[in-house]
């Protein structure tokens, strides 16, 4: 690994014993957890998405951006397993749930971004959550790869061992 990634820590989730239903999960309207969820992100993940039920335990390794990047830059970094699937929303969503309020935690709540690469049939788009303070409100945004620009240093991706 270069100095492009600053590794954090590892975390584990999961299993998932219940059900994660996405659809309802990553609403606006969700009661347990303040989000905002731009409409990229419905029609570019969730449009694709399903239930999922008894999912593993999921290891996930944490770096911060050491400088600003590109998604391709970033994505060379990254274990070859890295991208997640539409079935592994869970993880995000029990992410979420660990911070509900923007509170302290594995995700960055700060402004900055937490970056996920998420593929859909075979293209794989950023998604990226940031807990935006002003509104108090967790946003969740899909971008297509390069279609942002570059991250920022100090952003943090996560991304499957």
């Amino acid at each position: 690994m270069s100095n492009i990634l600053i590794p954090q820590n590892t975390i584990t989730l999961g299993p998932l014993i219940d059900t994660f239903v996405p659809h309802g999960f990553f609403c606006n309207e969700n009661p347990d957890v303040s989000l905002y969820i731009w409409d990229d992100f419905k029609s570019r993940i969730l449009s694709a998405a399903s239930a999922v039920t008894n999912q593993p335990a999921l290891a996930l390794s944490v770096h911060d951006l050491a400088k600003n990047m590109y998604d391709n830059d970033i994505r060379g970094e990254l274990p070859a397993a890295h991208v997640f699937s539409t079935a592994d929303l869970w993880v995000i969503g029990a992410l979420l749930k660990l911070q509900p309020r923007g509170e302290a935690g594995p995700l960055l709540n700060n402004g900055n971004a937490n970056i996920f690469y998420v593929q859909v049939g075979d293209r794989v788009f950023t998604v990226s959550v940031l807990w935006y303070r002003g509104l108090a409100v967790w946003y969740v945004r899909a971008w297509g790869l390069g279609e942002l620009g570059r991250w920022d240093e100090g952003y943090r991706v996560l991304s499957r061992n």
